[in-house]
Formats: C-alpha cells, structure tokens, sequence
C-alpha cells in the first residue's frame, strides 16, 4: 500500500449504495463540521499525496474527514464504472455522515472526483453540502476527444456491438481507450462519452464557460497539469465563471510536494 495510506490511521468504515454496491472509506471523527474526500480515475482512498494534510488540517479545527471511494476506484472500478451512477454513491456516503452526526458537510475531490462533485451537487442540490473543494479539476470529456482526434477515431460503434452482443462488460480492444489512460468496458465507454451523458456538462472547460453550483466553490488548479486541456488562465476564467474562488497552484496534477492545507482557509 502507498504510504498515505499506513498514514490515515484511522477507522475503515464500509456504507452499501442503494443499488447494493459496497464502498470503503476511511474516517477520522470530528465535531458536525466534516471534510469528505473522494478520489479520481481508478485511485482510492489513501492513494492520493495530500490526504494527510487534508486530515491534519481538519483535525487541527475539531473538523470530522472522510476519505471515500466511489464504485469506479481501483483499476478494475474504474473499467467499469458508469458515471450516470456516480449519485447513488455520494447519496449512501451523505447518509453515512448524517447517521454520524454531520451537519456541515463540504465535499472534496481530485480530478474525475470533481467531475462527479460538480454532477451531484449541480443537479441534487443537497442541503447538508455547505461547500465544495476541487482538487485539479478536470474535464475528462476533452481528454477523450484530445485522445481520440490524436488516434483518428472514437470507440463508439465497437462499444455498441459488444453491448448488443450481450457483452456490455467487455472491455474495448485498446487498452488506452479511456482518455488514453486505462482500459474501459463497452457500456461505461457509453455511459461516460455518450451524447446524452451527464459527464459533458460536469466542468466542460472545452467550452470555457461552466455551470454554477449552489454553494461556494474552492479550486485548486496545478500550473503543471498535464491533463488540462486549455491554458492556466483559461481553467481559471471559466471556474470563476461559476463562481469559484480559484488559487492556482506551482506543482502537477498529483500535488506532490506541495501543501495544500496552506490554502484551505476559505472553506
């Protein structure tokens, strides 16, 4: 395991989604003030450089911190996973938190992980989400398109015959065909990159303007990400004009070695 991981010592706690996918996370308990992190592409609680800062600063205001997976962590998550479901698992871990006694809840996310944050909150509009904190906020639908022109064609009609196949779990023949990354089955290939998906309208900075969210908005973009799609000051105009408050950052997409914590006084 990562050593962020040994460095969470706290408790493994396990929720169920509706639809009766099991998630794991780590908590470290607070006051009703609770910071929650979820994680991007095929990552998982624990795997990402910052955590423990985000923990350490939480537990240095008396603030609960939750670190939890999605139905698309780890490789094999991410595979699969259908983004159209990415609600049920935000719903199951808000539950969690209010069961524990959360009543200001300020969800975070790194790169796809911001994505779904954007999704959820813009179209659910849960009252128990105070705020929001966006960790190398992502556009995935442009990588795909970035990825695909360089290669001269999409994945579509081969996604469809294996669903029609009766093999929607399948995965495609390139093993790069999410976003040039990492493998991806047929029916979340369709799911993620459809014309009808929720994903294109999550933080389509292809289009340099975004939705608002109903609550305040903290985004943290790296100078040195190499999954941006546009330019620094690009990402900067179009999150700010969804209302965020954006701090632009001297390291990659990862945050290695850099201290987020010094920037998180706004939440």
């Amino acid at each position: 395991f990562p050593v962020t991981i040994k460095a969470l010592k706290n408790q493994v706690v396990q929720v169920t989604t509706q639809d009766g996918v099991p998630l794991e996370g780590v908590w470290t308990p607070g006051g009703d003030t609770v910071l929650a992190h979820t994680h991007g592409t095929a990552s998982f609680w624990g795997n990402e450089v910052f955590e423990p800062q985000l923990q350490g600063w939480c537990k240095a205001r008396g603030w609960g911190f939750l670190s939890f997976n999605t139905r698309g962590a780890h490789l094999s998550g991410a595979e699969q996973e259908l983004f159209s479901q990415c609600g049920q698992d935000f719903a199951a871990w808000i539950r969690w938190l209010q069961s524990r006694g959360a009543r200001r809840i300020i969800l975070s996310g790194h790169s796809l992980g911001t994505e779904k944050i954007a999704h959820w909150v813009r179209t659910t509009k849960p009252c128990s989400v105070s705020g929001v904190l966006f960790l190398a906020p992502s556009d995935t639908i442009g990588n795909q398109d970035r990825y695909e022109q360089r290669i001269g064609h999409t994945f579509f009609g081969e996604a469809r015959t294996l669903v029609e196949r009766g093999t929607p779990c399948a995965l495609l023949s390139d093993p790069k065909a999410h976003a040039g990354v990492l493998a991806m089955s047929g029916a979340a290939y369709l799911d993620f990159y459809g014309t009808s998906s929720p994903l294109r309208n999550a933080l389509p900075f292809r289009n340099y303007s975004i939705q608002p969210l109903p609550v305040p908005v903290l985004a943290l973009v790296p100078q040195h990400d190499h999954y941006n799609i546009t330019s620094v000051p690009a990402y900067t105009l179009a999150l700010r004009s969804m209302g965020a408050r954006v701090v632009v950052c001297d390291t990659d997409h990862d945050f290695n070695r850099f201290d987020v914590s010094e920037f998180l006084h706004d939440l």
